[in-house]
């Protein structure tokens, strides 16, 4: 693993907490500050809140739509 280099230093601390947790996906609206090539290198992917509500539904749309909403 080498190390994290990102367009905004300040991001980093993300991207650790993810491999440190093992998570496989970033949730961002920031995507410009993750870019795919870096994050490959660690197995992460970044993606945008509405896209990854929509692979839920995708997933499951019973229980999507019975989850309560947190806002």
């Amino acid at each position: 693993m080498g190390r994290i280099v990102l367009p905004d230093e300040r991001d980093r601390h993300v991207l650790a907490a993810a491999i440190e947790a093992g998570a496989s996906l970033i949730v961002t609206f920031n995507l410009a500050d993750f870019p795919a090539a870096v994050l490959a290198g660690f197995g992460v992917k970044a993606v945008h809140p509405d896209d990854f509500v929509c692979a839920l539904i995708d997933l499951d749309p019973d229980r999507t739509s019975e989850a309560p909403l947190c806002l």
